[in-house]
């Protein structure tokens, strides 16, 4: 100290300095080891191993902490036990970090709380499956069921997706099959129930069994097929041409109602003609009913005017058109006749009908059978040599399953959504629902089509070859056929429209009918002697005459020898019979039993010209199966789809002096 004048003296002061208590310093933890499911504990030293009092390391004050409780977890039960010990309880399917706090006291009372996580780490729960049941396959077909709606009932807690695997035939007699999103189911004939079991399977190991019961299997009711053309039986001045054709139901014995009271018993009920095309002006088609038609037209002579003989090397005409056989549940085949000016000695040739868009505008491509590309026609699990589309042309697709996927013969083939349609653009017509002769975006069902684009020409629709009809900015499709008859590489063109852009142009659609290889849609079977023989090509009687016994092809069950009968006994069937004039015709009956009458059918006068024109005017029926929807789970049942066989008919044997020829078809 010091007072200005002297010299400063040194002195000592004292002062006490009061103590505060610090609280503790706490440093949350993140304790990890607990498992989703399962109990977690850990130690109250793990929890405070980072906690720490100022006072406990001064050398002026002591102090020391321990452990005050802890509070309750976000997603789980925590609590102390003794020892130490914390036991935690994560929520059932918790997986992740909870939170939880606790507390810290020091011995001078003051306390601190901070908040500490828990990891749970998740484990993979299992599927749980709920089991289904459905009640509408038919046997011998494969069944489509699609797996989104098998899985709709099962649920997996973690949210993965769930797929099906290893499907397998538990009880009952059958194939079955996973096809892209879809399970297929084939039983055998004649199986009334079936119990199909699969893995439902989350990807991450977790897999539960699950199964899918069939209950009433029904029968599958197998289109009517014509074999082709059999025998010509006889010339005839007056009569024309005489064919008979064999058709075959792979149900039963085939129906045919005749005048007289001839009445066989079975499936076929009903054989029909349509429209008669060609291009000579004044050949018609007749339809006499129960089987029977007439072509004919007027002949000329090779300079020119009326005439007495054909010479078919300066006629050049040529005429086709198709006869339908029906069973008695509406199913049909067809058969598509041409008759041409040349000879030809060819097999029957197959047609598959679907509707193509020219996308590129240049035209509609067609590509020859030879090409090899295969598509599974009547779902029997191979596919069949088709004619097909060019790489820059599409299918118009009839995608149902919206799986964007072409799998099914009847996405393809549209003719038997109509009744009566005798092309797949006539079949478009059901799903015109406003009924303004175009198919747009008005319509109820414009969103269930789509444009498929085979860019790789291999018959599967791969990535990026779909698109829906607004992704193409396509606004609409008319429905009205030009008619005009072409064939392109082997393939038929039965005419042309046209769809409409957003933008107002138009593009080239067309109604086709693709060249194909014969479907075995019956097993093979030993054919009686008779029938053997008919199956080679005749030659026309070159001196006829003007009555002859009546030509028929009786049709065997194909599941019995040639030495048992019907079980129903009925007797065989006949599918080809001449007209005899003595005797009124009736109206097809279906499933009636058989009269005991001897008498044989007659054809009727010839009709005037306006029934002519009405009856070439009429379409034939085709393809009557439908699909349908099952409630758990949805299932779309497609038939094999019917085929156009070809059957070429040699007409330069038919020359004779007369002035008008008939071809009759019985």
């Amino acid at each position: 100290m010091s007072d200005g004048v002297s010299d400063p003296v040194s002195c000592v002061a004292f002062f006490d300095i009061d103590p505060v208590n610090d609280k503790p310093i706490l440093r949350g933890e993140q304790i990890t080891g607990a498992v989703e499911d399962n109990s977690f504990s850990f130690t109250v030293a793990q929890l405070m191993a980072n906690d720490t009092d100022v006072e406990t390391a001064s050398p002026y004050e002591t102090d020391s902490i321990s452990f005050a409780g802890i509070n309750g977890a976000t997603h789980g039960r925590i609590s102390t036990g003794t020892g130490g010990v914390i036991n935690y309880i994560p929520d059932t399917d918790f997986c992740g970090t909870d939170n939880f706090s606790y507390t810290v006291i020091d011995s001078h009372g003051s306390s601190s709380t901070v908040q500490s996580q828990i990891y749970v780490q998740p484990v993979n729960d299992l599927p749980v499956v709920e089991y289904d049941r459905s009640s509408n396959a038919e046997d011998t077909i494969w069944n489509t069921f699609a797996i989104s709606r098998l899985l709709a009932n099962d649920s997996d807690v973690d949210g993965d997706t769930l797929f099906i695997r290893n499907p397998h035939v538990l009880s009952g007699h059958g194939q079955v099959r996973i096809s892209g999103s879809n399970l297929q189911i084939k039983p055998d004939a004649h199986q009334h129930a079936m119990v199909i079991g699969y893995t439902v399977s989350d990807g991450h190991g977790g897999e539960v069994e699950s199964r899918l019961s069939l209950d009433n299997i029904r029968e599958h009711n197998y289109a009517p097929d014509f074999s082709g053309l059999y025998r010509i039986t006889r010339y005839d001045p007056l009569a024309g041409i005489i064919f008979a054709f064999h058709a075959e139901d792979r149900n039963g014995g085939d129906s045919w109602t005749l005048s007289g009271g001839l009445h066989q018993m079975g499936d076929i009920v009903s054989i029909t003609t349509s429209s008669l095309h060609t291009d000579y002006p004044l050949a018609r088609m007749t339809d006499y009913g129960y089987g029977h038609f007439g072509l004919s037209w007027h002949i000329v002579r090779p300079g020119g005017g009326a005439g007495d003989n054909w010479d078919p090397t300066q006629l050049g005409y040529n005429a086709t058109f198709t006869l339908t056989v029906t069973d008695h549940q509406g199913a049909t085949g067809t058969i598509f006749v041409d008759l041409d000016r040349m000879q030809r000695n060819e097999g029957p040739v197959y047609h598959y009908t679907p509707v193509v868009l020219d996308l590129d505008g240049d035209g509609v491509e067609l590509l020859n059978v030879s090409e090899n590309i295969k598509f599974d026609w009547n779902l029997d699990g191979k596919a069949e040599a088709t004619g097909w589309i060019g790489h820059d042309d599409g299918f118009l697709v009839y995608d149902y399953d919206h799986d964007r996927q072409v799998n099914q013969p009847d996405e393809l083939s549209l003719r038997q959504y109509s009744p009566g349609a005798a092309t797949d653009l006539e079949g478009l017509r059901a799903f015109d629902s406003n009924g303004d002769g175009r198919f747009d975006k008005t319509d109820t069902g414009w969103n269930d089509f789509g444009v498929w684009q085979d860019k790789n020409s291999n018959g599967v629709t791969d990535m990026g070859e779909f698109s829906s009809l607004d992704e193409l900015e396509i606004n609409a499709i008319n429905l009205k056929s030009n008619e005009e008859y072409e064939e392109i590489n082997g393939n038929i063109v039965y005419g042309t429209t046209s769809f409409i852009r957003e933008d107002g142009t138009t593009g080239e659609v067309a109604d086709v009918g693709l060249n194909g290889t014969v479907i075995d849609s019956l097993e093979e079977t030993d054919k009686p002697a008779e029938l053997e023989q008919m199956t080679q090509p005749q030659q026309i009687d070159e001196n006829p005459t003007a009555a002859t016994s009546p030509t028929a092809v009786e049709v065997f069950d194909e599941t019995q020898s040639e030495n048992e009968t019907d079980p129903t006994g009925n007797p065989p069937v006949l599918l080809s019979q001449e007209p005899n004039s003595n005797v009124e015709t009736s109206e097809p009956e279906a499933r009636q039993e058989p009269q005991e009458e001897n008498s044989h059918p007659a054809a009727p006068s010839p009709v005037d010209d306006a029934t002519i024109s009405l009856l070439a005017a009429q379409l034939i029926s085709d393809m009557a199966t439908n699909s349908q929807a099952v409630d758990t789970p949805d299932v779309h049942i497609p038939a094999p789809l019917p085929v156009d066989p070809i059957v070429t008919i040699d007409h330069h044997a038919a020359a004779h002096e007369h002035d008008h020829d008939i071809l009759s078809i019985f």
